[in-house]
């Protein structure tokens, strides 16, 4: 999405990149993170020219993030911990450089060799204002509740926010390998953080559900060939959506996830702007997804998922042909871009759990077990784990304390 820039240039902040070189942009100062939207937040802006490695921080700010506890109750229980807001260069699904955003957090009490969890948030919607750095200073983000029991095992937390969440260009959801790139680029830029005290040499591991399962599942597989110098101890990786356009077929049954499948189109389509689009929308099409990118999964006002201001509403009463005259994965090309973003590809660098419900409405049981299939035919350390018939949302809540246990069994006792 185009971006306003309407706070004059006020200060310059001061960038670093490996190795301990300086980088000075100038970065206006708009008060409180958060109490300006990304589009009008300097922060949010990359500067002209980029560091030119992946990894190399930009820019961090300390900010206060707090909890949405299920609920957006606002900047009412701010999580334990410092927090800073980040911005460093990563890569896109097609290797070129670009600006990422994201939130890095380390519990007060020290641990000289402390671990680094990289959560990779579940789906948030396209807005810039769904960015989850944007939305922990607000206090609307809503995994923000998992991130209290990571930090009180006493690991330091990196959210990436992915590709074109809060700056400008648009959101590439679920797009595997770019998500993969921010991911482990999280990792190497909160190394660099002044004030954090964080090795580069650190045990890490990657941890998520959903879309934050694909990410997490990607950047396992990426790790060896993408960010080699990691020291990658375990991935966790739930819920993850599978084969694309497996997964494209199973929402298309299903009316009140419309939205879903109409925003992992869309985050194709900004991956790959050379694949026809345009001529597939209908006008009303057009009209519904310029407003799908205004909004998030969850509304911001309204106490839960879904909502009056939601991504679902957009698309309330509507049917996919009243968006698309021809659906785009019957178009070859599309096809194979979809299946490109599927991950399973690839071998994963670390000890690997992945797990799913049988009972979950969004990403069917089914392709969540072919991606175990797939990863350990090509020789992963992979162990699958089913959780308790529980909806798709659920079990990630049900889960989360799995999910920490396994990382905490590979990260075992250190050297705290």
């Amino acid at each position: 999405m185009r971006h306003r820039r309407v706070l004059p240039v006020l200060l310059a902040v001061l960038l670093l990149a490996p190795g301990g070189a300086a980088w000075a942009e100038p970065v206006a100062d708009p008060g409180t993170p958060g109490s300006v939207v990304p589009q009008e937040d300097p922060f949010y802006a990359p500067p002209a020219k980029l560091p030119g490695t992946p990894g190399a921080l930009i820019r961090a700010r300390p900010f206060t993030a707090y909890e949405s506890v299920l609920v957006n109750v606002g900047r009412l229980i701010p999580i334990p911990a410092r927090g800073w807001q980040l911005m460093y260069e990563s890569r896109d699904a097609a290797g070129r450089p670009i600006a990422v955003t994201g939130s890095l957090f380390v519990p007060a009490a020290p641990w000289p060799a402390r671990p680094i969890v990289a959560f990779t948030p579940g789906s948030v919607g396209p807005a810039d204002t769904c960015a989850p750095s944007y939305a922990l200073a607000r206090g609307t983000e809503h995994e923000s509740l998992l991130l209290t029991p990571l930090l009180a095992a006493g690991y330091a937390v990196v959210v990436p926010d992915f590709q074109g969440m809060g700056v400008p260009g648009g959101a590439t959801y679920v797009t595997g390998r770019s998500e993969g790139h921010v991911t482990l680029d999280a990792l190497r830029a909160a190394g660099q953080v002044r004030g954090a005290s964080l090795s580069r040499t650190a045990q890490v591991a990657v941890s998520g559900y959903s879309q934050g399962g694909g990410a997490a599942a990607w950047a396992g597989q990426l790790k060896a060939e993408y960010a080699p110098e990691l020291n990658l101890t375990a991935v966790a990786a739930g819920g993850v959506p599978g084969d694309l356009p497996d997964l494209l077929a199973s929402l298309a049954g299903q009316p009140a996830n419309l939205h879903l499948r109409v925003m992992i189109l869309l985050g194709l389509h900004h991956a790959r702007p050379d694949l026809p689009w345009s001529d597939l929308l209908t006008p009303l099409g057009g009209r519904k997804i310029a407003e799908l990118e205004t909004k998030c999964v969850v509304d911001p006002g309204f106490a839960g998922v879904f909502g009056a201001d939601s991504t679902a509403a957009v698309f309330s009463g509507l049917t996919f042909p009243d968006i698309f005259v021809a659906d785009p994965l019957t178009i070859p090309a599309w096809h194979s871009a979809a299946q490109a973003s599927s991950p399973g590809g690839g071998r994963q660098a670390a000890p690997t759990l992945l797990y799913g419900s049988p009972a979950d409405e969004l990403v069917p049981y089914r392709i969540q077990r072919e991606v175990f299939a797939r990863y350990l035919g090509n020789g992963s350390a992979v162990t699958w784990q089913t959780t308790l018939p529980l909806p798709h949302a659920a079990a990630d809540l049900a889960w989360a304390p799995v999910a920490d246990a396994w990382l905490a069994a590979r990260f075992g006792d250190g050297t705290r």
